[in-house]
């Protein structure tokens, strides 16, 4: 110990603690020696500098994640640039309603058997209903009809 400050790569009351960008801060931050934290470069965070700042993503932290873009601006951007889908949506770009939903805000529900009296599945053809101006979404029932195997 050099009067108040602690030789190079150690730190703590005692300068007893090693300190090293690589061993404490995942070589993405500084190693403070009054204690041993770590002060994050710029896109990282976490106690060790460890994890992406919101919005980024990539080994350098370094590209951006454009919910709109990325999550079809249903969803947020998590860890890895991974999309983190609000309620209703699903999909990696969350541009898919999850089972029972139906809609544009994926808020809908759609019942078996209220909208396929039961002998089929729900599933929206919003693709095909838009371009045939339909004013409500076409449901396909995908039993087979009797008679036929």
């Amino acid at each position: 110990m050099f009067c108040d400050r602690c030789e190079a790569g150690l730190s703590g009351a005692g300068c007893d603690i090693p300190c090293s960008a690589a061993a404490n801060c995942s070589d993405s931050g500084m190693c403070l020696e009054a204690d041993g934290s770590c002060e994050c470069d710029a896109g990282f965070v976490g106690p060790a500098c460890g994890e992406c700042d919101e919005g980024l993503f990539g080994p350098e932290c370094a590209t951006e994640c454009d919910e709109a873009e990325t999550c079809s601006d249903n969803g947020r951007c998590g860890a890895g640039g991974v999309c983190l889908c609000f309620e209703g949506f699903i999909g990696v770009a969350c541009d898919i309603c999850g089972d029972g939903l139906r809609g544009a805000a994926c808020d809908v529900p759609c019942d078996d058997r209220t909208n396929c009296s039961g002998n089929g599945r729900c599933i929206e053809v919003a693709p095909l209903s838009l371009s045939l101006s339909l004013s409500a979404p076409l449901f396909l029932s995908s039993a087979i009809p009797f008679g036929l195997t």
